[in-house]
């Protein structure tokens, strides 16, 4: 059974993707109103982790970019991502970007290139938001991953810390305790369904924990092989990720 679900599923996540996840809003204002307005209507101002995310930017604003507010900002000479989390690896600075001009540039728009500029947070422009759906209807995981595609969604992947803490921030607005995410055990592998990468890793204690030399504990590492009845991933209101029987019925969020 899980053969043909593996085809299927391997074979479906280009077509949703990140369809759905990122909300173009042709208002115009200051990064920190804009970043307000997200919250209140969406998630926050968007995160752009990859080129995934720069292509669901495009997308959602009809298929080319301008400069356009994302969630990116700098606090304590760190930068970090309006939700949650700090600036890893991709990183695609304009050149000679960032300058931080007159000492007064600490927010972040991307451009039509898809590169990104540090700009002073008081001058106008639209902007993006992250837009994450928690459905409180109790469903099956493959159930909860048709709904979601049926939105032109899929069920959500964490591939970085900044997604899994909007994530987190979402659930935690409920009285929810687990939800389906997008997490599935496939050809012996642990896989998100829409095709991101597995980098960021959230397991509970019960995927089980590697030993060091000396007798202490690393983080939880994932479950390896596990039961027919746990082969499908969940969130928790802790923030960790559960190994459950995929024919449970539970909540679920879509991106």
């Amino acid at each position: 059974m899980d053969r043909p679900l593996l085809w299927i599923l391997l074979h479906t996540y280009s077509l949703s993707g990140v369809l759905g996840r990122h909300v173009f809003v042709d208002q115009p204002r200051g990064w920190a109103d804009a970043q307000k307005a997200c919250r209140a209507e969406h998630t926050d101002l968007s995160p752009v982790t990859s080129v995934r995310d720069t292509d669901g930017l495009r997308k959602a604003s009809g298929g080319t970019l301008k400069r356009r507010w994302v969630g990116l900002h700098k606090n304590n000479s760190v930068w970090r991502w309006s939700g949650g989390g700090v600036l890893t690896d991709y990183k695609p600075w304009k050149d000679r970007e960032p300058n931080n001009w007159l000492g007064k540039e600490w927010v972040v728009e991307i451009l039509p290139t898809g590169e990104w500029n540090d700009r002073q947070e008081y001058k106008n422009s639209s902007f993006f938001c992250l837009s994450l759906t928690l459905v409180s209807e109790n469903l099956r995981w493959e159930e909860a991953l048709e709904h979601c595609r049926r939105q032109e969604g899929d069920l959500l992947a964490m591939p970085s810390d900044t997604h899994h803490l909007l994530a987190l921030s979402e659930l935690q607005k409920t009285q929810t305790q687990r939800v389906w995410i997008g997490l599935r055990y496939l050809g012996n592998r642990w896989l998100w369904v829409n095709g991101d990468p597995m980098g960021f890793q959230g397991w509970s204690k019960a995927g089980g924990r590697s030993p060091k030399a000396n007798g202490e504990e690393t983080l939880p590492r994932e479950p390896r092989c596990p039961a027919l009845d746990g082969s499908c991933g969940a969130l928790t209101r802790e923030g960790l990720w559960e190994a459950c029987d995929c024919r449970e019925r539970l909540s679920f969020i879509c991106d």
